[in-house]
């Protein structure tokens, strides 16, 4: 989630300032055309185009890490996993959600976590066995988590 929260920030500072400097850019034209500064001009020209066209689409993006953010505090906080009860809150139709979160897990935005296309589940971990010998007797004792006894000479065996 610092993962998402630090891409929101980026795409909010880009989205501001895309759009102050489309703004700026308008009286800039006029300035530099009245003065003869045909650089400034071309350089106030570039800007205004870029916001004109870009600010839409950073916004949509800081929108998105927004949205993203709120649906991770819906399952985080108040343990909502299912699709449709996720869809519910947030006014997105199941389809919307289903993929959002396939997008979550993907990407790594929230971890613990798999999808079984209907709700979220929390991963069980499974204990790490292995095959070892006996310092002892020599025998196969099988270990646990780090953590075995050998079936015949009862010496404790760790990892």
């Amino acid at each position: 989630m610092e993962k998402l929260k630090k891409q929101k920030a980026i795409w909010f500072w880009v989205s501001l300032l895309t759009s102050i400097f489309a703004v700026v850019a308008i009286p800039a034209i006029v300035l530099s055309a009245v003065n003869k500064m045909f650089l400034l001009m071309g350089i106030s020209i570039a800007l205004l185009i870029h916001g004109f066209y870009g600010c839409i689409f950073y916004w949509i993006a800081f929108a998105k890490r927004c949205s993203l953010i709120r649906i991770i505090k819906l399952i985080k906080n108040q343990n909502m996993l299912s699709a449709s009860m996720l869809s519910m809150q947030t006014g997105k139709n199941d389809a919307e959600i289903i993929g959002i979160l396939r997008e979550c897990i993907v990407k790594g935005y929230i971890s613990g976590y798999y999808f079984d296309d209907a709700q979220l589940c929390l991963c069980k971990i499974m204990p790490v066995t292995e095959a070892m010998e006996c310092p002892s007797c020599g025998a196969s004792v099988t270990v646990v988590d780090g953590i075995g006894k050998c079936e015949y000479c009862g010496t404790n065996v760790n990892n």
